[in-house]
């Protein structure tokens, strides 16, 4: 309870006091004594009253004012939030796309390492084939001459054997 309240709770038990007093006194000077006591208690009381009720009301105004202030900032602030919330988002589902693509790319690359092992693999088995069926090649082109070699001979003698008859 403000200190105000008190003096308009006194006031007001005194100037109800002084109103028994009026009614009850049997002279005149205890009349107007009481009726004195009564109308000054009844001033301070109303003086009080109205006092605590323009200050209540001006505080009240500036409290809503305070308070409305607060709302708004607190909207704003609640606004500002939900858009880092949501720039958070898109970046996060941004960065869960590139991880699964640099994921990906990382199997394309393994998988064509291995394709390129296999390959390297596989061209080195058919540079060896090669070579041993060039080799085997050469060796029977090397048999073929000697046995041309010697058809050439035996044609020779044959056609020197049928100049001489």
């Amino acid at each position: 309870m403000k200190s105000i309240d008190i003096v308009t709770t006194f006031a007001g038990i005194l100037t109800v006091g002084a109103l028994f007093s009026y009614f009850n006194a049997n002279d005149t000077n205890s009349k107007n004594l009481a009726l004195s006591v009564g109308l000054t208690t009844a001033g301070i009381t109303g003086g009080a009253f109205t006092s605590n009720k323009l200050s209540s009301n001006t505080l009240d105004e500036q409290l809503e004012n305070l308070q409305k202030k607060h709302d708004d900032e607190l909207s704003s602030k609640n606004q500002e939030i939900k858009g880092f919330q949501k720039a958070h988002e898109t970046l996060t589902n941004s960065n869960n796309d590139l991880i699964t693509a640099n994921s990906e790319l990382h199997n394309r690359i393994d998988k064509g390492e291995k394709s390129l092992a296999q390959l390297r693999f596989i061209n080195s088995n058919l540079e060896k084939s090669t070579k041993d069926k060039l080799a085997e090649l050469n060796a029977k082109l090397n048999i073929d001459d000697t046995r041309c070699d010697e058809l050439i001979e035996d044609v020779k003698k044959q056609f020197a054997e049928s100049l001489q008859f």
